[in-house]
């Protein structure tokens, strides 16, 4: 697998860039979910049925890092990443490749095709009625289904957003990015991570029955800037603080061609973030929800 251009995509409302900055700042976000945690996933994939995980399925692949090492966690596995362009792989692996399609149209295989999909970190998609049914049609039976979200910001110290994030909040909440309008974010929330498993749970096919059984969720709060005493723990918060400024530098040019900002709004709000995230008294967290079911009938 070679390197790939930015013109090799699909058009999408998806408001960030598909350049080397921003692919740092994805695989620094995995490098942090996957050491905070501890492993790639949650779910108990150990206990699937013999003879074991074949296939598996990453939607919104991003940079395909977590592709590439599901593909070594499971070397007898065919893994796919599809994503609305290909990732710049430099050192590939035999079974994993990647596909540039549209995840919320229908997808390109077969039924009962996979024993794991997964979609991770893309809060842009709140409504995913169709790409449940998609998933459950693809997953084998007793197959499982990862979610796994952020949700806003807040402060530790007051239990509330802090000013600056809660305009960021504000700004992605009404753009295209989210593909709502705006009047159903009058919260100025862009987050589904808390409504996870209730999504999973709720999902019906026609008839009116489950599609997954055995849902269940774990969530994490992560610190965002080095005020935890602990040394690891501010290690993760400095560089998750990081990946925060990235990306609201990623969004950079969507809001202001969609005229959502002016230049000197936009560098005034990356100022003030930057500050709250160094702002040891205010105990910024971002909470990570993870969730999992598994297809309960054909």
């Amino acid at each position: 697998m070679s390197l790939v251009t930015d013109n090799q995509s699909l058009s999408s409302n998806y408001g960030l860039s598909h350049d080397e900055k921003e692919y740092g700042r994805l695989n620094k976000q995995h490098i942090i979910l996957k050491e905070f945690v501890g492993a790639n996933y949650l779910a108990p994939l150990d206990r699937y049925a013999e003879p074991g995980i074949r296939n598996i399925l990453d939607l919104g692949c991003g940079t395909g890092l977590w592709a590439l090492e599901m593909a070594s966690e499971f070397p007898e596995a065919d893994v796919i990443g599809i994503d609305t362009t290909l990732p710049r792989i430099s050192a590939p692996r035999e079974n994993c490749r990647f596909m540039i399609t549209d995840i919320t149209t229908r997808f390109s295989f077969e039924d009962n095709s996979f024993d794991v999909v997964q979609m991770r970190i893309v809060p842009s998609l709140a409504n995913r009625e169709n790409i449940l049914q998609e998933i459950w049609r693809v997953l084998r039976p007793g197959g499982f289904v990862l979610f796994l979200e952020p949700a806003e910001i807040f402060s530790g110290a007051t239990q509330s957003r802090p000013p600056s994030f809660l305009e960021e909040d504000r700004l992605l909440s009404t753009s295209p990015h989210r593909g709502v309008a705006k009047e159903q974010n009058s919260d100025f929330t862009w987050s589904i991570a808390f409504k996870l498993a209730e999504i999973l749970r709720d999902a019906k096919d026609p008839t009116g029955n489950a599609l997954f059984g055995d849902v269940q969720e774990k969530r994490f709060e992560f610190p965002v800037g080095a005020w935890p005493t602990d040394e690891r723990q501010a290690k993760f918060g400095k560089m998750i603080a990081e990946t925060q400024v990235s990306l609201l530098e990623g969004f950079r040019e969507m809001l202001l061609t969609n005229g959502i900002v002016t230049e000197e709004e936009f560098s005034n709000l990356l100022k003030a973030i930057i500050a709250e995230t160094n702002d040891v008294s205010l105990q910024l967290q971002i909470p990570y929800v993870y969730a999992w079911g598994r297809k309960t009938h054909t």
